[in-house]
């Protein structure tokens, strides 16, 4: 479904316009109108228009300003002029525009008709086009990846291969340089499938450097290196940087910022593609060619100290080859992670909630046998957080009539920390069922509002807009949930509605058919008798004849 919006300042060509494209064109598209060009652009700024129609000579702003008004602010828009005689100077000012259109208002309607039709097309072929092109440079992107890949792997594990030089690291944009101390990051997929694709891999390698992108301080150039079991090698480069501003300290300090940054690519990897990383990260100056070493040490470590599904963000020491090498205390932040659970549930995104409390519940039985203490506040975190979205959205008596809800608050009643992590998930199980059900009843409730307002307002300008209006969802996801729930679209229902309405006032009604034509929203009665013969087969006039009721009102 598009917008269409038809501008002329002569009010009978206007109105018959209207009735034309709502009632008998076929299309299905919302209608709009306007007196003039001042009027449309106060259209423009509240609804998004696909199609503007509009005539060539009007009082204050004319057609061609409103053209250029619409190319500078909404250039997807299509405009179609409708004049009434052949202006050929002002064809000539936008002779310059390939997808402008001009046509006679003396055209025959199916003219008219067509070319809408054909603007409304074209856009869809653009949105098509558009994607179809995303696709294209997606699909470079992906070949580059391999490139790149089959070169790096080819330098870290083939000491045959180490004249790989700047030229070729240009050449596979790789925008790293050997001359230049970077840091070296590993990066371990904690939920690593052995039997992933390389299709699925490459798309998740492509993802998670989206999301480095999207974090990275200003001036750090990065590349991250497959290996492979899900481990990430990650170089991150400070750039344009004099050789004496990178004092000590500042390596440091942009140290930090990127430990730190590494923290939100953990959780947006993890709210956006279910990926949990841990890191294994380093300060040390390090070089490019130094890459296959570091590469093999910090395995090792995360191999050492990180711990199966637990997100982890452990600093290795500078020198390469101590022992103790990584800090042992460095645990799950878990208030971090509890705000995060507490916030996916309280935006409804409940697939990410159910994801994040099994990760929680997971730490909550390792600390458990580590820090009973610890495991404790862990469990009254998650579990206070439970009872207060119950009470609030008033769910208690569901939940708590297949889950004693006292056992929320006394974890003693559980046998051991396992069974009270279990304990936890079903009732978060509960939530999110009880929930999503709601969240069905209101959406059905709001299509049964939409339905009721059609029904009692035919006689109104039903648009999608004003639907979305009453209805308070997005136009969009109204038209699809509305088609989704009923097999066809609002359009469709409005002037199926219109009709039923109008045969019953036909055969138990005396009113005249003007009246009539007005009562179901139709602006004239012939347009009315158009559309009642091309869809029944027969007229109104006809149908009151043949089906009319024998009584004293017919």
């Amino acid at each position: 479904m598009g917008n269409l919006l038809i501008v002329d300042d002569e009010p009978d060509i206007l109105e018959s316009l209207e009735e034309m494209f709502k009632y008998e064109s076929g299309l299905d598209i919302d209608v709009y109108v306007a007196k003039s060009a001042t009027n449309a652009v106060k259209l423009l700024e509240k609804i998004k228009f696909d199609v503007v129609m509009t005539d060539i000579k009007m009082p204050g702003m004319n057609g061609i300003d409103l053209f250029k008004l619409i190319k500078e602010n909404w250039p997807k828009c299509r405009v179609i002029f409708l004049t009434g005689y052949r202006d050929f100077d002002n064809l000539y000012e936008i002779s310059g525009y390939k997808d402008v259109r001009y046509l006679l208002k003396s055209e025959e309607d199916e003219v008219l008709i067509s070319a809408v039709a054909d603007a409304f097309e074209e856009i869809d072929k653009m949105m098509q086009s558009e994607m179809q092109e995303s696709e294209h440079q997606s699909e470079i992107k992906k070949a580059q990846n391999v490139l790149r890949k089959n070169v790096m792997r080819e330098f870290f594990h083939n000491t045959a291969a180490a004249n790989v030089t700047q030229e070729e690291l240009n050449r596979i944009k790789i925008p790293l340089r050997f001359d230049k101390d970077l840091f070296i990051f590993l990066l371990r997929a904690d939920n690593f499938e052995e039997n992933i694709s390389f299709e699925e891999e490459t798309e998740r390698e492509v993802a998670l450097c989206e999301i480095i992108e999207e974090f990275l301080p200003p001036r750090i150039s990065y590349y991250l290196y497959y290996d492979i079991n899900g481990y990430y090698l990650l170089f991150l480069q400070p750039v344009r940087f004099p050789e004496d501003s990178l004092s000590a300290r500042t390596w440091m300090r942009l140290y930090t910022n990127l430990a730190g940054a590494m923290e939100y690519v953990q959780e947006k990897a993890f709210i956006l593609f279910s990926i949990s990383l841990s890191f294994v990260t380093c300060d040390e100056r390090c070089r490019l060619r130094d890459g296959q070493s570091y590469l093999n040490r910090l395995k090792q470590e995360a191999a050492d100290r990180i711990g199966n599904n637990v997100q982890r963000t452990i600093m290795a020491e500078s020198a390469p080859l101590a022992s103790g090498l990584l800090e042992d205390n460095a645990p799950v932040n878990l208030q971090l992670q509890v705000k995060r659970l507490e916030e996916a549930l309280e935006t409804k995104k409940f697939r990410d909630f159910m994801t994040r409390l099994q990760q929680l519940t997971d730490v909550l039985c390792v600390e458990d046998k580590k820090d009973t203490l610890k495991a404790t506040e862990l469990y009254y975190s998650i579990a206070i957080l439970l009872l207060r979205y119950i009470n609030i959205n008033h769910i208690k008596n569901k939940i708590g009539s297949d889950y004693p809800l006292d056992k929320l608050i006394y974890v003693e009643k559980h046998a051991g920390m396992r069974e009270a992590a279990n304990y936890l998930q079903a009732v978060a199980g509960a939530i999110a069922d009880e929930m999503d059900a709601e969240r069905k009843s209101r959406t059905n409730d709001v299509l049964e509002k939409v339905l009721l307002y059609i029904d009692n307002h035919l006689a109104e300008d039903l648009t999608l807009t004003r639907l979305a209006e009453i209805s308070y969802l997005n136009a969009s996801y109204l038209s699809r949930i509305f088609k989704q729930r009923y097999g066809c679209n609002i359009t469709e229902y409005i002037s199926n509605a219109r009709l039923e309405k109008a045969k019953k006032l036909l055969t138990t009604t005396a009113c005249k058919i003007n009246e009539i034509s007005v009562r179901v929203g139709y602006l004239t009665a012939p347009s009315f008798t158009r559309v009642f013969k091309k869809s029944v087969g027969i007229s109104p006039v006809e149908y009151r004849d043949r089906y009319g009721e024998k009584n004293n009102d017919i």
